[in-house]
């Protein structure tokens, strides 16, 4: 169950990214799915490794 500070913190979250102009949430946006990419890729490649 989610507390009301984490809740307040995505509150907070929404709200900013309501004030980017399109390039720039774009450009968050694709930095993150790049991140995620890498931490994935990373990932199976370490549970890949033979032992």
């Amino acid at each position: 169950m989610a507390s009301t500070t984490n809740n307040f913190i995505l509150q907070e979250l929404g709200d900013f990214l309501k004030l980017l102009d399109k390039e720039t949430f774009a450009f968050l946006l694709e930095q993150i799915f790049s991140n995620f990419s890498f931490s994935i890729g990373f990932a199976i490649y370490q549970t890949d490794l033979p032992n």
